[in-house]
C-alpha cells in the first residue's frame, strides 16, 4: 500500500493548528487553512465538521485497544505453541505464571515498535489521564473519549490511517519459528 504523501507547508498547518482540548481534538479550524488546502484534506479522506460557531476538519482517525490485541496475540502464541512445541506449554501453577510472562514482554516489545510506526503516521493521540506536556490539568482527554489502555491517533491522510490499521494484523500474529520466544516457552518445562 503506497502512502500518499503530504505537502510539507500543509502537513505544518496541521501541527501548528490542530485543537488541541475540547470535543474537536485533532481537528484544525477552516479559518487556519486556505481553501485549496481545505480541500486538499477532504480528498485525504478529512470530514467538516460544523460545531457551533466554527467549522472543522476533522483528520482520518483510528483508536486502539492495546489490551485486546495483547489477548489476540497471547491467543495466537498459545495455539501456536500447543501445536508447534513438542510438550506445549504449561497451563497451570508458576510455569503458567512465567509463560504468561515471557508473552507478555514479547507483546511489550512489538507494542513499542507499533506505537512508534503508529506516532510516525500520526500528529496527535490521546491518551486518558496523560495531561497536556505543559501540565495544565484541563487539557486532559475526558473519559468519554477514552478508556483505559486506548488510544484514538490522528492521521494526515486516510491511506496514512490504513497503513497503521494494517500493522495490527501483523503485530498480533505469531512470531516466526526461528524467534528466541518459541526456545524460551520450550525452556519453561524444564524449570523446577
Amino acid at each position: 500500500m503506497a502512502i500518499q504523501l503530504m505537502a510539507p507547508q500543509l502537513k505544518t498547518q496541521i501541527d501548528d493548528h490542530y485543537l488541541r482540548q475540547g470535543p474537536l481534538f485533532g481537528g484544525v479550524p477552516s479559518h487556519a487553512l486556505e481553501l485549496e488546502q481545505q480541500r486538499d484534506l477532504e480528498d485525504s479522506g478529512w470530514t467538516v465538521r460544523e460545531y457551533l460557531d466554527q467549522t472543522v476538519l476533522i483528520g482520518p482517525q483510528a483508536t486502539v485497544r492495546w489490551d485486546q490485541h495483547l489477548f489476540r496475540f497471547r491467543d495466537a502464541v498459545l495455539h501456536q505453541a500447543a501445536h508447534g512445541l513438542a510438550e506445549g506449554v504449561p497451563v497451570a501453577g508458576n510455569a503458567q505464571a512465567i509463560v504468561d510472562e515471557v508473552i507478555n514482554s514479547a507483546w511489550d516489545a512489538r507494542l513499542d515498535q507499533l506505537r512508534t510506526v503508529w506516532g510516525a503516521l500520526a500528529y496527535a493521540a490521546l491518551r486518558e489521564g496523560d495531561p497536556a506536556p505543559d501540565g495544565d490539568p484541563d487539557l486532559v482527554m475526558p473519559a468519554s473519549f477514552a478508556m483505559e489502555d486506548q488510544e484514538t491517533y490522528f492521521f494526515y491522510t486516510r491511506a496514512m490511517a490504513d497503513a497503521a490499521v494494517a500493522t495490527l494484523a501483523e503485530v498480533v500474529k505469531p512470531p516466526d519459528r526461528g524467534d528466541d520466544l518459541w526456545a524460551m516457552l520450550a525452556a519453561i518445562h524444564d524449570t523446577p
